[in-house]
């Protein structure tokens, strides 16, 4: 069971990346030491006999999408920055992953000041997350939280950071891991243990609690859980989910010894509009856990 005080939503305010869409009147440009990332191609024939015992064995059907890469990728060391005319700046950072069905971003410090946004989005422009801001802070520019941003399905990922003048150098955006996806994470699975909960009659009875049920990310592994009451009935977010999940080697979670859930993404009404399982699933409100 994972256990927080608090769920809160990975509130984002829309809009699209300050470089889209207008002329930039750039009038310097600084590289940092690694001004891209491209990651070493994955070794599937190994992943492929790994999968195969983690799909299969003691029936316990963990569902891995991808491999964290651990990297040490900051505002100084990587990315390059453009001053704008205006005296705003841009940082920019493109991340190559050969053959990725998605990439997505763990941070380990991570604080925005106002005023300035975060957007990721594919080489193509066409599908981006974002943006984020100082609402998205939960630890202080002296102590910053971790973070974790969602997935965008593509094998390059652009990350674009805006700020304007007034708050120049005073954010921290520190990236701790990059998670190579290599299998499809949308979709449902076949998992001999579930059943959609819009096909009848099965799911006609649990349609009020169907809205606790979540789609869980972390680390590349995926799983599902449910929140749950309390015999106080008091509302504490309490969230159930599988042993296996928490255990497995790429997440390792415990209330002991490491009960930091900060990575873990949360996607609710992840359900599809009928009782087939395809792609026509209802877009998912996605929460992290911090």
């Amino acid at each position: 069971m994972i256990v927080s005080p608090f769920l809160y939503a990975q509130k984002n305010i829309g809009g699209i990346p300050y470089s889209f869409g207008k002329e930039l009147n750039i009038v310097n440009i600084k590289s940092n030491t690694t001004p891209e990332i491209a990651l070493a191609k994955l070794d599937m024939q190994q992943i492929m006999t790994e999968d195969e015992y983690y799909d299969n064995s003691s029936g316990l059907q963990l569902f891995r999408y991808g491999i964290p890469v651990k990297v040490n990728l900051n505002l100084e060391n990587s990315g390059k920055w453009l001053t704008l005319e205006n005296g705003y700046r841009i940082w920019i950072l493109k991340i190559y992953c050969p053959d990725a069905t998605s990439i997505n971003i763990n941070y380990d410090r991570f604080w925005i000041p106002k005023g300035a946004v975060l957007y990721i989005y594919d080489k193509n422009n066409t599908s981006f997350i974002g943006g984020f801001n100082e609402e998205n802070n939960q630890g202080t520019h002296e102590f910053p939280s971790k973070f974790a941003t969602g997935l965008i399905y593509d094998d390059v990922i652009f990350l674009e950071y805006f700020e304007p003048k007034e708050v120049m150098n005073e954010s921290v955006i520190s990236i701790a891991d990059i998670i190579y996806g290599y299998r499809d994470v949308r979709g449902f699975g076949d998992a001999p243990c579930s059943v959609n909960i819009n096909c009848s009659p099965e799911g006609d009875n649990w349609q009020k609690e169907k809205k606790s049920v979540a789609k869980v990310l972390m680390n590349g592994v995926g799983c599902s859980g449910s929140m749950i009451n309390n015999t106080r009935n008091d509302g504490t977010p309490y969230f159930l989910t599988c042993n296996h999940f928490l255990t497995s080697a790429n997440v390792n979670l415990d209330a002991i010894n490491n009960p930091d859930a900060s990575y873990c993404m949360f996607f609710w009404n992840y359900e599809s509009s009928g009782c087939e399982d395809g792609d026509d699933f209802i877009l998912p409100l996605l929460l992290v856990l911090l």
